[in-house]
């Protein structure tokens, strides 16, 4: 029986930040904020589900490419196509990462990774939506090279689970790899808000393309993490909304066209010449209640619980299933942070999506292919 991926990554996720919190809160670290955490599962569930349609951008172009214009034969049994691949897919994603950082459109998908201003092994989980709309085009030279649909797919999944240990305080410096490998060192300098870390280790696995390209910066002093505009909400459906929010207002308000479109070709940071700055978001933030808490806690698990069986079980599903699946998982994602965001409806707002909820539940259950 072949079972998904991603029954055996939620619950290794799961316990490996379960002990981290456990480290942590022995040395009495306030590294983990529950409400943070729970903001970061919600936008990594957000993207899990999204990518069921998203996702396929990776696979279609690229197997189109792979199959009329493909300069070399592998096969998923040649070693030399893994070792092409891995190292491909690192290279690639350091290019798409480095101009992420550096283009405000691109920008907009990338910014909620970087937004919890506590570094730990949730915010591995704080992954943006809207990524996959342009970064599959930087993988396409592989699909040239001859490298099989399947073998790249599985270097991706490779490249990104290496990285979910990066996202931790517990590690120190690994000096005996560091001149090679990303480290969690290297990649609190790439979190870092200081200004001396902007910009700074855009690496995947091998910090190596940062040192030949002029990007790489030691950890030389502790990291304030989080984005020169703190986002302060914790919606983890807002977040993948709020820059581009925030980029539309800006441009709206420019009084010359060209302006108006470099707002989104600019690099973070660009004013245009007597532009007046928006003002900036709330420094408070709202106290949630302990039972706010819990209960966007216990939503959050079966959030977790649905999204997997959905992606799991997505292929016996009809396409209009998927649709809503993938819709009452948001909703359940953007209603728990309005209650965190203590928004004076989203109680209401609960109550109307729960009783949706049981109707959609009692349908998929009907119509026995969750079984």
């Amino acid at each position: 029986m072949n079972i998904h991926p991603i029954v055996f990554a939620v619950p290794v996720y799961a316990l490996l930040i379960g002990l981290e919190l456990f480290l942590l809160r022995r040395q009495g670290s306030g590294a983990y904020d529950i409400p943070e955490l729970l903001a970061n599962v919600g936008s990594g569930l957000g993207q899990l589900v999204t990518d069921i349609f998203i996702g396929l951008l990776y696979q279609v172009p690229y197997g189109n490419l792979h199959h009329h214009f493909a300069l070399f034969t592998f096969t998923v049994h040649d070693a030399l196509a893994w070792v092409i691949a891995f190292v491909g897919v690192d290279f690639a994603f350091y290019w798409q990462h480095r101009i992420s950082h550096g283009v405000n459109v691109f920008w907009a998908t990338h910014v909620v990774h970087h937004q919890p201003e506590r570094y730990n092994l949730g915010v591995a989980l704080r992954t943006p939506w809207f990524s996959g709309l342009t970064n599959w085009v930087y993988y396409l030279p592989l699909a040239v090279l001859g490298i099989p649909v399947d073998v790249f797919v599985r270097c991706i999944a490779l490249n990104l689970a290496y990285q979910f240990y990066l996202h931790t305080n517990v590690i120190g410096k690994m000096s005996w790899v560091e001149g090679i490998l990303n480290t969690p060192s290297h990649h609190r300098v790439h979190h870092g808000r200081n200004p001396e870390y902007l910009d700074r280790n855009f690496a995947g696995v091998f910090i190596v393309w940062d040192r030949l390209f002029g990007t790489f910066q030691a950890e030389d002093a502790p990291a304030e993490f989080g984005t020169t505009i703190p986002y302060r909400s914790m919606n983890g459906v807002w977040a993948n909304f709020d820059y581009p929010w925030h980029l539309w207002l800006r441009s709206r308000q420019q009084k010359r066209l060209r302006d108006a479109l470099y707002v989104w070709l600019a690099p973070p940071g660009w004013q245009a010449k007597g532009e007046v700055a928006l003002d900036p978001p709330s420094t408070l933030r709202h106290r949630q209640t302990r039972g706010a808490v819990i209960y966007a806690a216990m939503s959050s698990l079966i959030a977790v619980v649905a999204s997997a069986l959905l992606i799991a079980r997505q292929d016996r599903l009809l396409p209009l299933q998927r649709v809503i699946g993938v819709g009452l998982i948001v909703w359940a994602l953007a209603s728990i942070g309005s209650l965190l965001d203590g928004r004076g409806w989203a109680k209401r707002y609960e109550l109307v999506r729960v009783a949706v909820l049981v109707g959609f539940a009692w349908w998929f259950w009907k119509s026995g292919r969750f079984i």
